[in-house]
């Protein structure tokens, strides 16, 4: 007996700017309609690759498995016709949906893969701008790619072959390395690989790492980078480093805050009678409180916005559900794909968390938990 041939993917991309049709398509039915085309996109992935069967069978348990009544489902998908996300046609002579945007990836992945006898079935497929008229099989395309390739690595000498022809620099000139400033998030990491380092003897946190990293790299990013008396930095991190020699001497400590910190919002001190996972949201939100850019979803634990839950003090409305949700979905995307249920959950999670802590800056307080809370 042959072996199976996996058609389906284990991911699939979502690029970060829509086009106009899939924006008219949120407008009209707001995350929902997002929602929808979301899941259809991953149910097709997930099991044929380039397309899915849409039976009455299967709309009735599709509208089941996402929450929504069977015509709101199909008026969603009617609209995903008229603004061409699905190829009408398809759906009409065989019962499936599937488009060029659905085919050409799958094609690309398969062929990425090197998966052999994996084509679209002749029925299906749609010729156009996005495909040739000639079907090409995934063998055939990695060849075709791997033509383009060797094309680029021919130009690639040719271009080197000029710059020998080239005159020569002179002897005594010098090449001088031009200092490109760190992102923050080296920055952070830097801090993570040295003093998060749980191996070495007085460890920080990750929660101090990441704060401490972005203290560093905002004092740097506001001088320009330049050391005492305007001398430009040759090395970040070694001006890192003595960033967090003088914060470990106590140069930064509070006997020598600044006018700035005097002035910044008092954070209460945290009731020792109170749970930790309650302390450690008020440490969080005194850090939000100081500067919201120093609260990210990195710093945020999902079991923080279930304790919260528990104690009654989340309450969203329907639209800011889906805007949290639209938030997550983007930035799932762009940092972690691949998109999956679970960590779509977890990701809501944490961006509710921050949500609740706008909400209690805008109402003025100071502590999120104390004795009588």
């Amino acid at each position: 007996m042959g072996r199976h041939l996996k058609k389906g993917l284990d991911y699939f991309n979502i690029d970060c700017v829509q086009e106009d049709s899939l924006n008219y398509l949120e407008a009209k039915h707001g995350i929902s309609g997002y929602g929808v085309l979301v899941k259809l996109w991953r149910k097709i992935y997930m099991i044929e690759g380039y397309y899915c069967d849409w039976s009455e069978k299967n709309i009735y348990l599709f509208a089941k498995e996402v929450g929504l009544e069977v015509d709101q489902v199909k008026t969603i998908v009617e609209m995903c016709f008229s603004e061409g996300i699905f190829h009408e046609e398809m759906y009409k002579k065989y019962g499936v949906l599937t488009s060029h945007g659905v085919q050409r990836r799958w094609m690309k992945i398969v062929s990425d893969a090197k998966r052999k006898d994996c084509q679209i079935d002749e029925n299906l497929l749609i010729t156009g701008k996005t495909l040739d008229e000639k079907r090409f099989t995934p063998e055939e395309m990695t060849k075709t790619l791997d033509q383009s390739t060797q094309m680029k690595e021919e130009e690639s000498k040719e271009d080197k072959s000029k710059a020998l022809l080239a005159p020569a620099v002179p002897a005594e000139s010098k090449i001088i390395k031009r200092f490109v400033a760190p992102e923050r998030n080296q920055v952070r990491d830097f801090y993570l690989s040295t003093m998060g380092n749980t191996q070495s003897p007085g460890s920080w946190p990750a929660d101090k790492c990441r704060m401490e990293a972005d203290t560093c790299f905002d004092h740097y990013t506001a001088n320009g980078w330049v050391q005492g008396r305007g001398k430009p930095i040759k090395d970040w991190q070694a001006a890192c480093r003595n960033f967090i020699r003088n914060e470990l001497k106590g140069t930064f400590s509070p006997k020598s805050e600044t006018k700035a910190q005097k002035n910044s919002i008092p954070v209460q001190k945290i009731d020792t009678d109170i749970p930790k996972i309650a302390k450690d949201l008020n440490y969080l939100y005194g850090q939000f409180l100081e500067n919201p850019d120093h609260v990210t979803i990195i710093s945020v634990d999902p079991a923080q916005y279930d304790y919260l839950k528990s104690a009654g003090r989340l309450a969203f409305s329907a639209e800011a559900v889906d805007e949290i949700m639209k938030v997550a979905v983007r930035t799932i995307n762009e940092k972690n794909p691949p998109f999956d249920d679970a960590k779509l959950k977890t990701y809501m999670k944490k961006l509710g968390v921050i949500e609740f802590f706008n909400h209690l800056k805008s109402s003025g307080k100071e502590v999120v938990f104390d004795a009588q809370n």
